[in-house]
């Protein structure tokens, strides 16, 4: 007998829950057993082998597999994501500091906020300037754009996040820096600010891109081993 059962994944910390659905029987299945940290993928496939050898119908087909997981997550709650450094555009270096007159606390002097995912060393400025409308007001400094790759090379990030203002309304120097930084770092996670998060605020705009840099790396090892 054979029929197509749906496999749904919540890789997390502690542990990994597997779920089997058998589309020809219509009952559900839970499997459950512990994580693996070091590489969760191992867990992760561990859990799903076993789980169809003993609730699929011999024969069965895997017709869907759903996954999720707090690898990502856990990653920057432990700070153990990638070293990350961000391209901006000149005026801004700072913008992930300042952040918004919103926030907890707003009146404690005392009150200390979590480093920036990405640290002021590695905050890079970039000669560029774009309107509020997306007019080209200034055009992007390639040269300058090299050197600032140059740098961070030196300095041995594995991934830049690219957030230049008002670039949700023009991307193209944006786009332009993205080529750069990927034909002269070619082993660096790149992200753009306008590829994830084309929108306007440049806090979190930037705030966006540079949580996607600082976990890329890992997620992409990660996703290859699974």
């Amino acid at each position: 007998m054979s029929g197509r059962v749906r496999i749904g994944v919540d890789s997390g910390g502690t542990f990994t829950d597997i779920a089997l659905y058998d589309e020809t029987a219509g009952t559900i299945a839970v499997w459950k057993l512990g994580s693996t940290p070091g590489d969760p993928s191992q867990a992760i496939a561990a859990g799903v082998a076993e789980a169809i050898s003993r609730f699929a119908p011999p024969g069965a087909v895997v017709g869907y597999f759903g996954h999720g997981t707090t690898v990502a997550t856990n990653a920057v709650i432990e700070r153990k994501g990638a070293l990350t450094g961000l391209l901006t555009t000149e005026g801004f270096r700072d913008v992930l500091e300042i952040g918004r007159q919103t926030r907890p606390s707003q009146f404690n002097l005392r009150r200390h906020r979590a480093a920036a995912l990405a640290g002021r060393e590695h905050r890079l400025e970039v000669a560029e300037r774009t309107s509020w409308d997306g007019e080209v007001l200034r055009p992007l400094d390639t040269a300058g754009v090299l050197r600032a790759a140059k740098q961070l090379r030196a300095a041995g990030v594995e991934a830049i996040a690219v957030s230049l203002i008002n670039s949700y309304r023009n991307p193209d120097h944006e786009r332009a820096i993205g080529v750069l930084l990927r034909e002269l770092l070619p082993d660096v996670f790149v992200t753009l600010s306008t590829e994830i998060a084309p929108e306007y605020r440049e806090y979190e705009r930037t705030a966006t891109a540079v949580a996607n840099a600082y976990v890329g790396p890992l997620m992409a090892r990660y996703l290859a081993r699974l």
